[in-house]
């Protein structure tokens, strides 16, 4: 990767991420509180989540379908089932979270994990077309590939299912890491760094 794409990336990532904040800000409606521990491990759960979901999803769906529901097209590890952008991806996703289920359970009094996993699933398939097209504006090329052609490949309907599935995981999940979140931030650090070992063999 050349230093220019790499600056282009980051400053892609700095920008997404500030609008995901002035949204849950927007949404809110007065200022938002942080508590870093717990903003910490919502972006390292929500991260060891989504990388290692993505190759086991990916992988699975290439079994029965006979091809992949989506390429990585930007930095593409696991035989482009994720990506080591990926791990920034999903990183700013968990940041979004960390305030977007606080504005759930204050603002709209909305604590089933059950509705949350579907409001979840409803919000990744939109954020993930945002950005996706946005990627194509400035890097000229699509972050992710889905190779079903139902939403202009930015996007997929048969992607809901799983993302219902992972707004579920990281609603239980969060609820027992919170216990001891400085370990648990850790132990998600660890499984992404084999995640991503595994990839260099």
């Amino acid at each position: 990767m050349d230093t220019e794409f790499f600056l282009r990336l980051t400053a892609f990532s700095v920008v997404a991420t500030l609008i995901l904040w002035v949204i849950n800000r927007v949404t809110h409606g007065k200022p938002l509180q942080t508590d870093f521990r717990l903003l910490t491990l919502y972006i390292t759960t929500v991260t060891m989540i989504g990388i290692f979901g993505e190759i086991f999803l990916d992988t699975t769906y290439n079994m029965v379908v006979g091809r992949p529901l989506w390429h990585y097209q930007i930095l593409p590890i696991h035989s482009t089932y994720t990506s080591y952008y990926a791990i920034v991806l999903w990183g700013m996703l968990g940041f979004y979270l960390y305030y977007m289920h606080q504005i759930l359970k204050h603002n709209f009094h909305v604590q089933s994990k059950w509705k949350i996993a579907t409001i979840f699933a409803g919000e990744a398939l939109i954020l993930e077309s945002i950005i996706n097209l946005a990627s194509l504006w400035v890097f000229g090329k699509l972050i992710y590939f889905y190779t079903p052609d139902d939403l202009w490949h930015v996007t997929s309907v048969p992607n809901f299912p799983f993302y219902f599935v992972c707004g579920l995981l990281i609603v239980v999940i969060l609820k027992r890491f919170q216990t001891f979140p400085i370990f648990f931030s850790l132990f998600n650090c660890f499984i992404v760094l084999i995640i991503l070992l595994a990839s260099l063999r």
